[in-house]
């Protein structure tokens, strides 16, 4: 499409793309989401893990929930490292 139809097309749609914003408030379960919405943002919760491998390479440590833990491949069991300050990994 060359410039010349696609601008006259973009002035043409854009006020009724606009137009439609407005119209959310209108629509059924507007009022239930707008109650919900301040909490959406706080009811997800990452379960990214950023691994730090032992220098044995038998065990990684991790953060979860501001804790430290310590996972053993050959036990396949978390335990919580005692004492150590949570940092970003």
């Amino acid at each position: 499409m060359s410039t010349r139809l696609l601008l006259p097309l973009v002035l043409l749609l854009a006020p009724s793309a606009l137009l439609a914003q407005d119209r959310l408030r209108e629509m059924p379960g507007y009022a239930q989401y707008a109650a919900n919405a301040p909490r959406l943002a706080s009811s997800i919760v990452s379960g990214a893990v950023t691994p730090q491998w032992a220098e044995d390479s038998r065990s990684f440590e991790f953060q979860r929930e501001g804790k430290r833990y310590r996972f053993d491949l050959a036990t396949k069991a978390v335990t919580e490292v005692a004492g150590a300050a949570a940092g970003n990994g």
